[in-house]
């Protein structure tokens, strides 16, 4: 496989292939994209600074934003704007290890899988899960309107709705070994599973003002599971 390490920043004039390759690129610092990144199906960029980053993309031609495999390890900071052209597309996963990503508020954002192993993501635009969100120990803070479509699992960390912003199309939400989902902005889950065992449970808190739909029957499981309701609403399906 190609290797790129750029240690420093990166700028994209033209067109950077990496279709066909299985391209590992390493960015130390920003990325600034005029022209075309050609991810194909299996190059993965890595942001690996120790200052903070920018991602700008600038370039709206569709097609043309798309990432394959994109890793954050950078805990300064990693933050993703797209100069007000739309989307960023990542179209396989997208992992954060203990790093920090800001998504700003011109930045709507399209990944599919979606894996936070510590660290930090804050998104302030629409953030579109295709399918699984994993929350491994770390933070997610959604500001607006976001989808999971599939399953979204909080072991060991925390999911925040802000009071700006909803989360919908979640098929299970489970959380584990202490995970928390903190909801300020009305939501609706399929499910809500807390804990597997008696050892592990999680926290779910809808606080005061919000509704969360829930469609189907949940259940806690276990001594370690806690749910809390403050003056909120919570509306049962079938």
């Amino acid at each position: 496989a190609a290797t790129l390490d750029v240690n420093g920043n990166l700028t994209i004039t033209d067109e950077l292939n990496a279709a066909g390759t299985n391209a590992v690129i390493r960015v130390g610092g920003n990325w600034t994209q005029p022209g075309i990144f050609a991810a194909g199906t299996n190059s993965t960029v890595i942001f690996d600074g120790a200052a903070a980053q920018v991602v700008n993309i600038t370039q709206g031609t569709a097609g043309n934003e798309d990432f394959e495999f994109v890793q954050v390890t950078n805990p300064a900071g990693v933050t993703v704007t797209n100069g007000g052209n739309g989307d960023w597309n990542i179209a396989d996963n997208l992992t954060v290890d203990g790093g920090l990503l800001i998504l700003n508020d011109t930045t709507d954002v399209a990944v599919d899988v979606f894996v936070l192993n510590g660290g930090t993501i804050t998104a302030n635009q629409d953030f579109d899960v295709q399918d699984d969100l994993s929350i491994t120990g770390g933070t997610v803070t959604l500001n607006d309107v976001s989808t999971v479509n599939d399953d979204l699992m909080v072991d060991n960390g925390t999911l925040t709705v802000s009071a700006t912003g909803t989360l919908t199309s979640v098929d299970n939400l489970t959380l584990t070994t202490g995970g928390q989902a903190v909801f300020n902005g009305n939501s609706t889950v399929d499910q809500v599973f807390l804990g597997s065992n008696a050892a592990t449970g999680g926290t779910l808190t809808v606080n005061a003002g919000t509704t969360l739909t829930v469609f189907y029957t949940s259940e806690a499981q276990g001594d370690a599971a806690i749910l809390v309701f403050r003056d909120s609403t919570i509306n049962g399906g079938g």
